[in-house]
């Protein structure tokens, strides 16, 4: 296997040196090494060769993507986290994080939405339960009393109509109908208090509840996005089972978004477990047809499981989705490079580097497609390209290539 530069040790930082590590290094080597700062000097021109030296070694490390290229080029392993806040998985480009950035972002602008949404319908019927409540009560007011009126008024009526036929003892009759009728008053008015505040108390109540509801919502909301936040932090660490045990909390909080499914199914596949984290995809898609993440992640998960033609139609479906998916062309040219089909590779490799002229590992699939396709001088310009932008190419296909395109390297 071919050696490149060691990066690091230009730079002359650890392998597991952080971002601003390595930027506060390179600031000094460039204030150093700058050409501008060695005018008339005889060493002037090593100066600049070292300047480019470490720019170039500070443009790979700098770059999470293409800093995980080079590690894995070299064969260095649990080096260096390249994720960013929220930058869901080490296998994935920018343009993927990004795509899924704005996704994540998009679903939780929609569940503020819903939000207000929902607190706008509560409030609503919170007012017209209200209103109901006290035409309630004032029927219930109103009719009794309609009822008492008629009764007392019957019951004059029937007195006055004995009293027109010479009853005795009248004024006895008409003490006894007073005590009566003031009984049934005094009833009707204590029902009356008491069924009142009997509703008033219940009224009392449901707002009570629909407003703890609302709060537990809310709280709910805000504990599952700490629990996502929880799972990546875990996850970048390297502490996958607790990663997971995070996100399985956040699942249980809410089965119906599709950001902790995604998480979990990276977190597995960084574990080495393509069997649960394609699960993992496949729900995550079940929720959001529209997530074109999950299928490219799922097409990688494909691809390692040398599954190529199911690779192939979900990068396919995350092109779709986002025409502009740099890393779904490179997926799609590695799924039909592996199943021989050389010219389509070719022309999936042409559409990434339009959209991403700096990714070596498509100059390297192109360079191998051309290969086989027997075009060995435009795979040797493609093989050379893919080395000068920091991607590690194998010895043992460069010397068929010498041999079969007749040229040294």
């Amino acid at each position: 296997m071919a050696i490149k530069k060691d990066y690091y040790k230009i730079l002359g930082v650890s392998k597991t040196a952080t971002e601003e590590e390595i930027k506060r290094v390179y600031r000094k080597l460039a204030l150093k090494y700058h050409p501008d700062k060695h005018p008339n000097n005889p060493l002037s021109d090593l100066a600049e060769e070292k300047f480019k030296e470490i720019s170039e070694a500070y443009e790979v490390l700098s770059d999470p993507y293409k800093r995980r290229q080079y590690d894995y080029s070299q064969g260095y392993s649990n080096t260096y986290n390249t994720y960013q806040k929220y930058d869901y998985s080490q296998n994935e480009s920018k343009a993927h994080q990004e795509s899924y950035s704005s996704e994540n972002n998009n679903k939780y602008k929609q569940s503020d939405s819903q939000r207000k949404s929902s607190t706008s319908t509560t409030q609503e019927k919170k007012n017209n339960t209200a209103l109901w409540w006290t035409l309630g009560i004032i029927g219930i007011m109103v009719f009794p009393a309609l009822r008492g009126i008629a009764f007392v008024l019957a019951a004059i009526y029937l007195l006055n109509k004995v009293l027109e036929k010479g009853i005795e003892n009248k004024q006895k009759i008409l003490g006894s109908m007073r005590l009566v009728l003031g009984f049934i008053f005094i009833a009707w008015l204590v029902w009356l208090v008491f069924h009142s505040a009997y509703y008033s108390k219940s009224i009392e109540v449901q707002h009570n509840g629909i407003a703890n509801e609302q709060q537990n919502n809310f709280s709910n909301v805000d504990h599952y996005k700490d629990l996502l936040q929880k799972g990546y932090d875990s996850s970048a660490k390297g502490y996958y089972d607790l990663a997971i045990i995070y996100y399985n909390q956040a699942i249980e909080i809410n089965t119906n978004n599709d950001a902790a499914y995604l998480l979990r199914g990276f977190t597995y596949k960084r574990k080495g477990n393509d069997y649960q984290a394609i699960l993992d995809y496949n729900k995550a898609i079940e929720i959001n047809p529209n997530n074109g993440v999950a299928y490219y992640s799922r097409g990688n998960a494909y691809n390692d499981k040398n599954n190529y033609d199911q690779a192939i139609s979900d990068f396919i479906k995350a092109i779709e989705i986002n025409p502009k998916y740099t890393d779904a062309y490179a997926g799609l040219s590695y799924a039909y490079l592996n199943t021989g089909r050389y010219d389509q590779a070719i022309i999936e490799c042409d559409k990434a580097i339009e959209l991403n002229p700096n990714n070596g590992g498509v100059y390297y699939n192109r360079g191998a497609a051309y290969f086989y396709n027997k075009d060995y001088n435009k795979s040797w310009d493609d093989m050379h390209k893919a080395e000068s932008l920091g991607y590690k190419v194998d010895s043992e296909f460069i010397e068929k290539l010498k041999k079969a395109s007749g040229r040294e390297k």
